[in-house]
């Protein structure tokens, strides 16, 4: 065995020596332009893959757009082409990434990657048919965590909600068991993405405790992970744990998305930054002047809670709501029409969810359609009141919104109210 291996070495080295002796001058020179393009394609992929890691570390989508001018020239083969749809679903063009993978998949219909990245792309877009298809394509190609965390997902966005949560509950157990048995190294990053997925799924079940519990387990898993941190962010601001947020994101002051909830948190604390603020303010300024259309949502949030313009903030809800939606995505609409009274922004949400079969609990605590519709704590205080503007809120932490009731319900349901068209640093 030992003199077949030293064989095979001494051969493979001859080979190479060889066909380059065997080479005219002219055609050695053609050899080495194409071993260096090929180094510098393979330095311009790896390159490129560094920077959308550094996007996604940092939240600066200034990077992902750096990995794509890279990949420009590149030759489109199936590496470059899932790496082109990644980036521009980053960077929120999704009919660009959607039809990148579709190139890929009708030339490689069993491509797991092309597959997993369409399943994500029909998640933030809020399709459970489409995920649902890559999802299943997914079994006996990837770990049974993520192909089944990813087919649980795609069903609870096809309003069954509580079986789906249910088994991905299932699937992560049977994960854990796997690890305490030494039987299975689970990748973490798949890990932190099914909780993160499982945290979703609670806190759509309004079993908030759980949904906690799930996100800061994802963090655990892996402490990098923003869209773990946006989200429990956004939980705590829900629950009025204004000082937790705070102390929370402190630590991420160069990640803007998590910056704008700290600012939040922090106005509505009692303690705000306006130097902050202003800076932060300045960029998305800069980001309005270039035409940027990668930032609706944190444009809203940004418009909503620093500017305190709900109208123009309901204006990038919107925007962004026909093109992706994810739980805070819908949340926004629903929030800003009922602070706006905006009964077109209402009925554009209301048919989604209808068509879609979309389940969030927590979305019984927003007014939707000129109705009020609240949570089933507030339901035995409150009664459902068509109103054009809410006379009182009982504060939600929602968005920076609170919960639309036409009269001051009893103080038993609610712990701090707004008077309409007060600031949430004005609380009563």
């Amino acid at each position: 065995m030992y003199s077949i291996l030293i064989l095979l070495q001494l051969s493979v080295a001859i080979t190479d020596d060889t066909v380059l002796l065997q080479l005219t001058p002219a055609q050695q020179q053609v050899h080495a332009e194409s071993r260096a393009a090929e180094a510098v394609a393979t330095s311009r992929l790896e390159t490129a893959l560094s920077s959308l890691s550094l996007a996604r570390r940092t939240g600066d989508s200034r990077y992902a757009s750096r990995a794509q001018a890279l990949l420009q020239s590149q030759a489109a083969d199936t590496a470059v082409q899932l790496l082109r749809a990644d980036i521009a679903q980053y960077l929120h063009q999704f009919d660009v990434a959607a039809d990148t993978l579709a190139t890929v998949l009708q030339r490689e219909p069993n491509n797991a990657d092309a597959h997993l990245l369409a399943a994500n792309l029909a998640f933030t877009q809020g399709d459970g048919a489409t995920a649902r298809r890559h999802c299943l394509a997914l079994v006996g190609q990837r770990s049974h965590l993520l192909s089944h965390a990813c087919v649980a997902y795609a069903t609870s966005l096809r309003g069954q909600l509580s079986d789906s949560r249910r088994v991905l509950e299932q699937t992560l157990e049977h994960a854990r068991s796997l690890n305490d048995s030494d039987a299975n190294d689970t990748d973490v990053s798949e890990t932190s993405w099914a909780l993160q997925l499982l945290a979703d799924m609670a806190e759509r079940s309004f079993d908030d405790l759980a949904a906690e519990r799930h996100y800061r387990a994802a963090l655990l898993a892996n402490p990098e992970a923003i869209s773990a941190l946006a989200a429990l962010a956004d939980l705590l601001l829900r629950q009025q744990r204004f000082a937790e947020v705070a102390s929370l994101l402190a630590p991420f002051p160069d990640i803007d998305v998590l910056l704008l909830r700290w600012l939040h948190a922090m106005r509505l604390h009692g303690e705000r930054q306006t130097e902050t603020e202003n800076a932060l303010n300045e960029r998305f300024s800069q980001l309005r002047q270039r035409g940027d259309r990668g930032h609706e949502r944190e444009q809203a949030l940004q418009s909503w809670w620093l500017l305190n313009e709900p109208q123009r903030a309901l204006t990038y809800a919107r925007q962004n709501f026909r093109k992706q939606r994810e739980t805070l995505d819908i949340r926004l609409v629903a929030a800003l029409a009922a602070a706006t009274a905006d009964q077109p922004a209402h009925t554009e949400l209301q048919q989604w969810l209808d068509d879609s079969g979309y389940e969030d609990q927590v979305l019984e605590s927003i007014a939707i359609s000129g109705s009020v519709r609240l949570s089933k704590t507030a339901q035995t205080s409150v009664a459902r009141t068509p109103v054009a503007w809410p006379s009182y809120c009982c504060w939600s932490g929602l968005a920076g919104d609170c919960l639309a009731v036409a009269a001051k319900p009893a103080a038993a349901t609610c712990s701090t109210y707004l008077p309409p068209h007060l600031p949430p640093g004005q609380r009563q």
